[in-house]
């Protein structure tokens, strides 16, 4: 606060006052020093509520008070872990891409995301039905498709989920290296060889099968000819 007010930042010294103040009263309220997540909580709230006056601006015609509002949200976010750049995604399709891969197998740069003690994943179905809503409020849903790029997702009931919650298409990178690995094993070969595993290519499982090969998915991916 004390460099806001060093450089005549009235927005950013009010709305920091503000956030300290809401702190404080956060504290009194729960009769003890703030943890990091009550402390992120607080500062959520205030972040919600400024969207909702900001949208309530905008439809009222008063554009001015809404770019104000966005203002202090941008202050407000900063002091949160990183999340879904809303915005950035917003910003990409108005630019006109029509693919969007949300994944937690690369970053933005292409490098292999790294879990830590710090760092965690983003589970697929928040991440898509995030971006899914914020494109329906911004009113470009329909210019561009939602790809999921992912290791959570290895059963039906998981791209059924998926799907319903926005995604045009998913890539179940883990599940599809699990079945390679499984493939090339020797023990695996050896199974077909001998004839205890029924030998099977991916155009002769895409028609219906003879009896005892699998029908479905779910009995597909049981029996590692997914």
């Amino acid at each position: 606060m004390k460099t806001a007010m060093r450089a005549g930042d009235a927005l950013k010294r009010d709305t920091l006052r503000m956030l300290i103040a809401a702190m404080k009263n956060e504290r009194i309220a729960v009769g003890a020093d703030l943890s990091e997540d009550q402390a992120q909580a607080v500062i959520r709230r205030g972040v919600k509520s400024r969207k909702d006056s900001a949208q309530q601006y905008r439809d009222a015609g008063r554009p001015e008070l809404a770019d104000k509002e966005d203002a202090e949200i941008a202050i407000r976010e900063v002091y949160l872990p990183l999340m879904l750049d809303e915005a950035a995604t917003e910003a990409a399709v108005k630019a006109g891409s029509e693919i969007i891969v949300l994944s937690d197998h690369v970053d933005g740069d292409g490098n292999p995301c790294r879990l830590t003690a710090d760092t965690t994943y983003i589970p697929p179905l928040a991440a898509t039905g995030a971006v899914h809503h914020h494109l329906i409020w911004a009113g470009r849903r329909m210019q561009a498709s939602i790809v999921v790029d992912t290791a959570q997702c290895w059963s039906t009931h998981h791209f059924a989920c998926l799907i319903g919650y926005g995604a045009s298409a998913v890539c179940p990178y883990l599940a599809l290296e699990s079945v390679r690995h499984w493939w090339h094993d020797s023990r695996t070969q050896k199974l077909i060889e001998t004839g205890r595993i029924e030998p099977v290519t991916l155009n002769g499982n895409q028609r219906l099968p003879p009896i005892g090969i699998p029908r479905n998915w779910p009995q597909a991916f049981g029996k590692h000819v997914f």
